[in-house]
């Protein structure tokens, strides 16, 4: 479901807290960068004024037109406690390229299959989007009356990724890596086999305590399948084997500082890498000791340790500690070097370059979506559907037994249930992200296209003319006047059920049937599917609230090409779901904005909890239509019923 990767590099103005920083005293904040201005500096008028950027890597699977963004703070009366982002005109960079194969999931981390050579195509084009984009921001200071330096590199990946390196730090090959869209008889196969060793209580614990189903798009079985097809790569005696599992973002990190990020006993992994493996206890930030139990020893030893992404002490002083070494980046990339010329021996931390672990694209897309409150779910159709919400959940130290009372926070910790058919990943420390994903949202419409050669926009605009005219009767009189049900599982289903070896499916087909009809069933398919994510997201949102929290309307933040463009999608969603469906447009490229926003609140030492959400930008709006109530709800019915009926037919 996702062939094709895009690396993008965007620069975002930094704001850092420190008093006495060159840049402002810590209430001095960013307003505006898209032409140009700078950070209000405390230096005298004679010096020149140091812009403190952002660079912001997105190894994302779609993307192909990514923005710059910059931070930008408020703590006025008016506009409360806002942290924003926004983009730097013309200073981004993407690279499109097919990097994960479809069904067996493998990561192209070698251009050529046989590995000869090993051009690492991934890395490479990695730092020849950096290239890029620091050339651009080069240029556009050239002739201005202030300079800049890079505050911090902030990295958002696709999730799941793991590569398997040897003890050189160096990937091993194709074969050792595993993402998120594996979906091969083989580990299905796994699915079923551990299923068979387990019991249906032990589960359902372990899907408790790591937020994920037991399914192939996870790394457990994954793994299994892995050590054992290769045993010469999956033994960690030989050289050349398996040593350490580490992630993209983290393979940058120590191909940039000369490998001292896996130095010492451990390599390191994000929370929210690991998390999104599907074998991190997310409610103590460990792995989940169950599920060690059932992989070879050989690989829980290459097990990288979770940490939160921001606390890596290699990167705390970026590529500053390559200075004299002779690394290619030293030179290549002096604004990366941090502003410590003039620090004292021991350094100021806002001196250097910080170098954030990766952060997983769904937690990024939230927060670069400007929804970070629980009124806000984020919902995104691109490729592939998601819906999600951040939730304020630290990590419990009691339960991971670290001898405190309670949490990082001085609060005692909420518990939460996590509904069948939602994932929970932990973000950060001190929240998770609790949501569900269908593998196929804008593809089902780019296969009915296909299907009617309908790749002619003139084409598809005439039929979707037709559709949202017949859609417009029906919302008056509340009809249903489409009697075709769509599943629309091309790939295979992840959220809700998680059923192996599941098929798209379009029932009610008759004589009478059209091309409109069969395209309008396939966008009420995969409204349907993303309702009923919606309807379990709501309930834990609202158990939530009955912990305590202040209650708040629930607000449906869109985004993805698929459904922004299209008012007729934006309408169904509005009405399926019961919610506003709000676009916000200032936030293109969420993905990218939301890694510049973590990387930000860590910088200015902010808690994500304490702040405001930005202001939503609204280009339109599309409300429910009550009418439509029951139409929907039968539909919705309809579905269920098919899907229960033919599930036993996919095993």
């Amino acid at each position: 479901p996702c062939p094709h990767i895009s690396i993008s590099s965007h620069l975002l103005p930094a704001c850092l807290a420190s008093a006495g920083a060159r840049t402002g005293a810590s209430s001095s904040f960013i307003s505006s960068f898209l032409e140009h201005e700078h950070v209000p500096s405390m230096s005298p008028p004679s010096e020149q004024e140091v812009d403190r950027l952002i660079l912001a890597i997105d190894v994302g699977s779609s993307k192909q037109h990514p923005l710059l963004s910059i931070s930008d703070g408020h703590d006025d009366d008016d506009k409360g406690n806002v942290l924003t982002v926004s983009s730097v005109e013309g200073c981004s960079s993407s690279i499109k390229m097919q990097a994960v194969q479809p069904n067996t999931g493998k990561i192209r981390i070698y251009r050529n299959d046989d590995e000869s050579g090993k051009e690492m195509c991934i890395l490479d084009d990695v730092d020849g989007s950096v290239d890029m984009t620091l050339a651009k921001v080069r240029a556009k200071y050239c002739n201005s009356n202030s300079s800049f330096i890079v505050s911090a590199v902030a990295f958002s990946t696709f999730v799941m990724n793991l590569v398997g390196v040897d003890r050189d730090g160096r990937p091993v090959g194709n074969d050792a890596t595993l993402s998120y869209a594996c979906n091969t008889p083989e580990v299905a196969r796994e699915c079923a086999a551990i299923r068979g060793k387990l019991t249906k209580e032990a589960l359902g614990q372990m899907y408790q305590r790591t937020g994920a189903p037991l399914h192939s798009a996870y790394a457990l079985p994954q793994l299994r399948v892995f050590y054992d097809d290769n045993p010469e790569l999956a033994s960690n005696v030989l050289a050349s084997s398996v040593h350490k599992w580490t992630t993209l973002a983290s393979l940058c990190l120590d191909r940039w500082t000369n490998g001292r990020l896996r130095r010492g006993r451990h390599s390191s992994i994000s929370y929210s890498e690991a998390s999104w493996t599907g074998m991190l206890n997310f409610r103590i930030g460990r792995w989940d000791e169950a599920t060690k139990r059932l992989l070879p020893k050989e690989c829980v030893l290459a097990l990288p340790l979770p940490i939160d992404f921001d606390t890596a002490p290699p990167t705390e002083r970026g590529i500053r500690i390559l200075e004299g070494s002779g690394s290619v980046y030293w030179d290549r990339w002096p604004e990366l070097r941090g502003d410590a010329d003039d620090a004292d021996d021991e350094g100021r931390q806002d001196d250097f370059c910080r170098l954030f672990l990766g952060i997983g694209d769904g937690a990024c897309a939230n927060a670069g979506s400007k929804c970070i409150t629980l009124d806000r779910i984020a919902v995104s159709v691109g490729t592939s559907a998601a819906a999600r919400i951040i939730l304020p959940l630290p990590i419990n130290l009691l339960a991971r037994g670290g001898g405190v009372s309670a949490s990082f926070d001085s609060h005692p910790v909420p518990s939460i249930e996590i509904p069948r058919g939602l994932f929970c990943y932990r973000i950060d420390a001190h929240h998770v992200l609790l949501g569900g994903a269908l593998t196929d949202g804008g593809s089902v419409v780019e296969w009915v296209r296909s299907v009617f050669h309908l790749q002619n926009n003139e084409a598809f605009d005439e039929v979707m003319e037709k559709i949202e005219c017949g859609y417009s009767n029906q919302q008056e009189s509340g009809a249903i006047s489409n009697q075709l049900t769509t599943i629309p599982f091309l790939s295979g289903e992840r959220s809700t059920g998680y059923r192996s070896g599941a098929t798209g499916i379009l029932s009610g087909i008759t004589r009478e049937t059209t091309r409109e009809d069969i395209v309008l069933s396939a966008f009420e398919g995969v409204i349907l599917r993303l309702s009923a994510v919606l309807d379990l997201l709501v309930d834990a949102r609202n158990a939530f609230f009955a912990k305590g929290v202040t209650n708040l309307p629930p607000r449906i933040v869109a985004s993805g090409n698929g459904l922004v463009n299209n008012r007729c999608w934006m309408q169904m969603l509005a009405d399926c779901s019961k919610m506003d469906v709000i676009v916000d447009g200032e936030t293109d490229e969420a993905t990218s904005r939301g890694a510049a926003y973590f990387a930000t609140l860590e910088l200015r030492s902010l808690n994500m909890n304490a702040m405001d959400p930005e202001n939503i930008s609204a280009s339109c709006t599309s409300t429910p239509n009550e009418k439509t109530l029951a139409k929907w709800k039968a539909k919705a019915e309809i579905q269920e019923h098919l899907i229960d009926g033919v599930s036993s037919t996919w095993n």
